[in-house]
């Protein structure tokens, strides 16, 4: 085959398929890109979206073209997986360029590490009392309603679903790893201090021990979000019975 009709091979299969020739450029243009970043930053040049002789993006704009892509990634992980998703697949949902995805993560892996940030901002949100009852047992009763209501909308279920692919992920990726266990240890510690806090004001029973009594209650939840993820139905109202049975055992007999 002459090198003519080699060059023009590509030309014929992109007529005959336009669309998975397109997804091709897409996907080949994302890592040409990430090609030439690496070799920037070896020769001492800037990154594009670094470059001080680039018009400059305002960084709410910037803020919520991040935030539109982690969307559109965590979509699309919900739907199809980590390793099934591919970056065009990201484009795509987004509607932006690759150039723009690129612009704020070089692959893959770092959109993964972005959304498991990402949830433990939404779990933070859930986990704040607002106006903390001085009733530590009714504190705990807020949590618990809260993460299991979250359950009950489309929105936190997706985040669920990928958050479920986190945990798989962590035991091959340190990174990832490293963002599930904080992940857990946070709610952890707050429902800790609300124990030892019920301890000192003699609600909750002196002997228990906070820590255990904490994994138990985090256990509990992981439980009902695989549940609810494998299609099981779940009542709120029966989950918040149980969890009450649950702290009846943790309080103090007086």
């Amino acid at each position: 085959m002459s090198h003519l009709s080699r060059a023009r091979m590509p030309q014929k299969l992109c007529k005959a398929d336009h669309a998975e020739c397109s997804s091709l450029q897409n996907e080949y243009s994302f890592f040409i890109m990430a090609a030439n970043d690496r070799q920037a930053r070896r020769i001492g040049r800037p990154r594009p979206d670094k470059d001080p002789t680039m018009p400059k993006v305002k960084p709410e704009t910037l803020a919520i073209r991040r935030e539109e892509i982690l969307q559109a990634a965590e979509i699309c992980f919900a739907h199809q997986g980590f390793h099934q998703t591919t970056i065009q697949d990201v484009i795509k949902q987004s509607g932006l360029s690759a150039g723009c995805i690129y612009g704020h993560f070089t692959g893959k892996e770092e959109l993964i590490q972005a959304i498991g940030e990402s949830r433990h901002g939404r779990d933070s949100a859930l986990l704040a009392l607002k106006d903390p009852p001085d009733d530590v047992l009714q504190s705990l009763r807020s949590i618990a309603r809260a993460f299991l209501g979250d359950l009950q909308k489309e929105e936190g279920l997706r985040a669920r679903r990928v958050a479920l692919q986190l945990w798989a992920e962590a035991l091959r990726d340190d990174v990832v790893r490293d963002q599930v266990t904080s992940g857990i240890r946070q709610p952890i510690a707050l429902i800790v201090d609300l124990l030892r806090r019920g301890q000192k004001s003699g609600a909750i029973d002196p002997h228990m021990q906070p820590r255990g009594a904490a994994r138990a209650m985090v256990a509990m939840f992981q439980g009902i979000v695989l549940q609810r993820l494998w299609g099981e139905t779940v009542s709120t109202a029966e989950a918040m019975h149980a969890f009450d049975i649950f702290l009846a055992g943790l309080a103090s007999r007086r």
